[in-house]
C-alpha cells in the first residue's frame, strides 16, 4: 500500500515559488534556446513564447490537465456577458461538456497567441499546434507540452524531479483551496469527481499551519518578537492620519471591545 508522501511525489509550488516562477517562467521556448535573452525572460513576441504562455496560465490558474490543452480546439472557446469559457474535455469524456471560466487576462494571452497563429487556422483547428515546417499547425501531444512546460520551469530555476507540468495545476487547487477555504468549491473547480481527492489540499493546509506554530514557538522559546516591526509600521501610519481618521480608528477600537 502506497503511503500519503507516496502520493504526494509531485509537488507543488509554494506562494512565493509561484511569484518567482511568474517572474522567471517567461523564458524563451525551446525552440528558440539557442537565442539567448538578455532579459531573462521568454519573448512573447514570438509565436511560440505567446502560446508557452498561454498554456502555462491555464495550468496554473485555471487548473488545466495537459491532456485538457491538447484535446482544446479554437471554437471550444466563448465570450459570453463579458466572461471567457473554455469548454474541456474533462478526464475519462469523448467530448468538451466542461464550461470553464478563464480569467481576462488568460482569455487576453489566449487571444495574442491566437493572432499570432500562421497556419489560418479556423474553429475547428486545434487550440495549441505545433510551429515546425513539417508539423505546422498540427496538434501539440500531451507530452510534448509536458516537456515544453518542464523545460519553462527548469529554465525559471526550478529543476527538481518532483516538479512536472502536473504540478502547476496541483498549485492551482492548492491556492483555491487557500483562497476560498471551501473544499466543495474548490473540488468543483479541479473537477474533482471524488472529494477524497481534493482533501490533500486540506492536508497541505494542515502542514503549513503547524509549521507556522512551530515557528511561532521557537520564536515564544527564544524571545524573538515577530510584531516589532508590524507595531512600528503601525506607529508610522497613525502618524499619517488626519484627526478626523484618528476619530474613526478609535470608534473602531471601542466598537471592538463590546
Amino acid at each position: 500500500m502506497s503511503s500519503y508522501s507516496d502520493k504526494r511525489k509531485k509537488k507543488m509550488y509554494r506562494e512565493n515559488e509561484i511569484k518567482e516562477l511568474v517572474e522567471n517562467v517567461l523564458k524563451k521556448a525551446a525552440a528558440e534556446a539557442s537565442r539567448k535573452d538578455t532579459a531573462g525572460r521568454m519573448q512573447r513576441t514570438t509565436e511560440q513564447g505567446k502560446r508557452l504562455y498561454a498554456m502555462y496560465l491555464l495550468t496554473v490558474t485555471a487548473g488545466l490537465r495537459t491532456i485538457e490543452l491538447a484535446r482544446a480546439n479554437i471554437k471550444d472557446l466563448e465570450s459570453k456577458g463579458g466572461c471567457t469559457y473554455l469548454y474541456i474535455w474533462g478526464k475519462g469524456h469523448t467530448e468538451p461538456d466542461t464550461k470553464k471560466a478563464i480569467a481576462p487576462q488568460v482569455a487576453e494571452a489566449i487571444q495574442d497567441y491566437l493572432q499570432s497563429r500562421t497556419d489560418s487556422p479556423t474553429g475547428n483547428s486545434p487550440l495549441f499546434v505545433a510551429t515546425g515546417n513539417r508539423s505546422g499547425g498540427k496538434r501539440l501531444a500531451t507530452t510534448t507540452i509536458s516537456t515544453m512546460l518542464k523545460r519553462a520551469m527548469q529554465a525559471a530555476g526550478f529543476n527538481s524531479e518532483r516538479l512536472t507540468a502536473h504540478s502547476l495545476r496541483h498549485t492551482a487547487g492548492t491556492n483555491a483551496m487557500e483562497l476560498t477555504g471551501d473544499l466543495y468549491q474548490t473540488q468543483q473547480y479541479m473537477r474533482h469527481s471524488n472529494p477524497a481527492t481534493t482533501e490533500i489540499y486540506l492536508h497541505i493546509d494542515t502542514e503549513k499551519k503547524e509549521a507556522d506554530i512551530a515557528q511561532r514557538l521557537y520564536n515564544h522559546y527564544h524571545g524573538i518578537d515577530t510584531q516589532s516591526d508590524s507595531r512600528e509600521q503601525l506607529q508610522e501610519a497613525i502618524k499619517e492620519m488626519t484627526p478626523e481618521q484618528l476619530e474613526q480608528l478609535a470608534m473602531f477600537a471601542r466598537a471592538m471591545k463590546k
